[in-house]
């Protein structure tokens, strides 16, 4: 009896052996999805901040837009963040078979990642900087662009034509920015304004050629004179609103674990890892303002 069990035991264990060993199925390589969602994010961004087509000189692209920094425009761009930050965390690392492919999945969640940490910030409602503002985009920016051929030309007065309009919403963003007490720290708007100066008082002979062919030929010094004029004004109280910027130095106005954690702020995106937790008392404010008299500005 004992050797009729074990006889079976032995026979039912060699068939099972004779059996091909079921195991499980590797998920599908997300490689595919990978790729698509670098190629819709990286044509995104172009297309959101269409200036970087002319700096980095992408092939295939046109150089007649700014961008739109409308705050509506700046919460359509979010919600499209969103969007592609929670596709990518739907996507396995370990599921991405080549190599180059992981490190872009690596770089494009940061990429998504930093700039929403960073919204705390309100860097819209602030945007004043005498490293980083659009007068020194703009005039960097202006020497780069094509003017070699008929289009390049036309697409140079398409985008400088917007101007106005930019600075017109960089204007209305300042002050719903005070409204809800944020501002740039006043030394660096003292700053800014000394370039608005320089701007503004030097002749138009004397600005650079590249600067120079697209003011004229656009025939805007007027209406550029007056809105840079209104923004200079608007900074000291003149014809804004009746506030000074608060007096700091290196601080500034958001100081959050949201912003320091893969950014500090937007300008800086230094990636860093959180080492220990940062107190509610900590946490994004906005900046105080103070209020003081100036006289009018460019009246």
């Amino acid at each position: 009896m004992t050797r009729r069990l074990t006889l079976g035991v032995v026979c039912a264990a060699a068939l099972a052996c004779g059996r091909p060993v079921e195991r499980p199925q590797a998920p599908p390589a997300s490689d595919g999805r990978v790729r698509a969602l670098a190629d819709t994010y990286l044509a995104a961004y172009f297309d959101r901040y269409p200036e970087q087509v002319t700096v980095f000189g992408v092939p295939g692209r046109h150089h007649d837009k700014l961008t739109d920094n409308s705050l509506e425009a700046f919460k359509a761009w979010q919600a499209k963040e969103d969007a592609w930050l929670a596709e990518a965390k739907e996507i396995d690392p370990a599921t991405i078979a080549a190599a180059p492919l992981r490190a872009t999945y690596a770089i494009v969640r940061e990429a998504l990642e930093g700039s929403i940490a960073a919204r705390v910030c309100r860097n819209e409602l602030w945007n004043v900087s005498q490293m980083t503002g659009w007068q020194i985009g703009g005039a960097y920016l202006v020497t780069i662009q094509p003017v070699g051929a008929d289009l390049a030309r036309s697409e140079a007065i398409a985008r400088w034509g917007e101007l106005p309009k930019y600075i017109d919403t960089e204007i209305a963003n300042l002050r719903e920015g005070l409204k809800l007490q944020y501002s740039a720290p006043k030394g660096n708007v003292r700053i800014v304004i000394g370039q608005m100066d320089s701007l503004l008082s030097t002749p138009a002979k004397d600005w650079s050629s590249a600067l120079y062919s697209v003011r004229w030929a656009l025939g805007m010094k007027p209406v550029s004179d007056a809105r840079l004029c209104e923004r200079r004004s608007m900074m000291w109280g003149g014809r804004g609103p009746a506030s000074a910027w608060v007096n700091v130095s290196m601080s500034m106005c958001c100081m959050a674990a949201s912003c320091s954690n893969r950014s500090f702020c937007q300008y800086f995106q230094m990636i860093t890892k959180a080492t220990s937790a940062v107190p509610i008392s900590a946490r994004c404010m906005p900046c105080a303002v103070i209020h003081a008299s100036a006289p009018p500005i460019c009246a």
